[in-house]
């Protein structure tokens, strides 16, 4: 499966929106969200008269007050992408510039963004997936290396909001981030997704993936680690594991990466 997930709900006649309150000239991102499909994307611009704190962007309140406005205005259905900002680092909230002051405002604001979702009748269709794309920016504390070694350097929260899903449940799988793109997928579609059948899905809970790629590091090594917290290292030059290479399913592993490689040379050389 080659399409984006924007363009995969453009497919689906959905609305496609991406949405921002920082620029998005860092890292090349406008070009990036152009290229996989999204049909409407909000930055910056339309946050000038706000004050302007983390990244000299507006506050997540007012990323939220705008999806609200967004939501409201929909009459069909649709894809919303939320970029949130006032975690980063440097803390720089409307409640104070400290990590405590941070984490109270993150569960203030987000707090009245769900009641004014619930509000909209969102959750009768909808589903609600918050995820961080890393791990907070600061060395790892010697507690969390203890507990989970290296994977500890990977972890990252998420959680999903849904009618279909029990509240207050834990998915103990081994999950990674590309896992939500083929959920999604196969949440959407009926046709059935195949990735090597190794994705891991996060509605239903089935796992058909004991491993995980964690890291990418220097000199183009990548970390894994499977179920049971067993670590590797795959050589991405040599295309071999080169550590602890009897705990995981070689020739599966080679073939993910390589199918991630080639489709990255073929559609995102230059972009």
């Amino acid at each position: 499966f080659d399409t984006p997930l924007a363009g995969f709900f453009n497919e689906l006649w959905y609305s496609t929106t991406f949405l921002s309150t920082a620029s998005l000239d860092f890292l090349g991102q406008r070009s990036f969200l152009e290229n996989v499909w999204y049909t409407t994307i909000i930055w910056e611009e339309a946050f000038e008269k706000r004050p302007k704190y983390t990244f000299d962007a507006a506050p997540d309140g007012d990323l939220y007050d705008k999806a609200i406005d967004i939501v409201n205005a929909q009459t069909w259905s649709f894809f919303l992408t939320l970029q949130t900002i006032s975690s980063h680092t440097p803390y720089d909230t409307p409640y104070w510039h400290t990590m405590e002051s941070m984490y109270r405002y993150e569960d203030d604001s987000f707090s009245e963004f769900y009641q004014e979702l619930k509000e909209t009748n969102f959750f009768n269709n909808g589903i609600l997936i918050v995820i961080w794309d890393h791990r907070k920016m600061t060395p790892l504390e010697d507690k969390e290396f203890a507990k989970r070694w290296t994977t500890a350097a990977a972890k990252i929260i998420g959680f999903i909001i849904w009618k279909n899903i029990p509240a207050r449940t834990l998915a103990n799988g081994i999950y990674q981030q590309t896992d939500l793109f083929y959920s999604l997928v196969r949440e959407f579609w009926s046709w059935k997704v195949e990735v090597l059948q190794h994705y891991n899905d996060l509605f239903s809970k089935e796992l058909s993936r004991k491993w995980s790629l964690k890291q990418r590091y220097e000199d183009r090594k990548m970390n894994i680690a499977n179920s049971d917290w067993k670590e590797g290292v795959l050589d991405l030059n040599r295309m071999k594991i080169t550590d602890w290479a009897e705990y995981f399913p070689e020739d599966d592993i080679l073939n993910y990466v390589k199918l991630s490689l080639d489709y990255q040379k073929e559609h995102l050389e230059g972009t």
